[in-house]
């Protein structure tokens, strides 16, 4: 069970019909619809009672979600508290050389479960990830500042 299946299924849940979740959800109507049907194939069970008035869940969709909602609070509730997930760093190349084999194991040893990115640039390249997001931090030089100089 992916998140992606979850929306879906939450979604059509909640529109109850295919065609409305598929406008809420920005997909073509026989994509969701396939991807319904490779689901409930992939369970074993259906997932919705298909009436006349739209589709509602079956018990087996009640636990689906039930089921899929724990796993999602509890896999946040871990990148929370840094028992799992993953960290885009920057570096200066000069820094990395100097930082990074000391405190990377230290981090991997407190953190296991949490993937570490590293990518080496020079400060400019680094400002711009971190504007762009491709970043969540880096660690380089500080720019020099001549109104702070004697």
């Amino acid at each position: 069970m992916t998140s992606k299946e979850l929306m879906y299924v939450k979604t059509i849940a909640e529109e109850k019909t295919i065609s409305k979740a598929a406008q809420k959800l920005f997909v073509a109507q026989p994509s969701l619809s396939q991807s319904l049907q490779r689901i409930e194939e992939a369970l074993g069970a259906r997932l919705f009672n298909r009436t006349a008035g739209g589709l509602t869940l079956t018990y087996a969709g009640e636990k689906y979600i039930e089921a899929a909602q724990k796993i999602l609070e509890t896999e946040v509730s871990d990148i929370n508290n840094l028992k799992t997930g993953r960290i885009h760093v920057g570096i200066t190349n000069h820094l990395g050389t100097i930082v990074l084999s000391r405190v990377l194991p230290l981090f991997h040893t407190l953190c296991p479960n949490v993937e570490v990115y590293v990518s080496e640039e020079n400060s400019c390249v680094l400002d711009q990830k971190i504007l762009s997001g491709e970043l969540d931090f880096a660690v380089m030089h500080a720019p020099g500042r001549e109104d702070l100089q004697p």
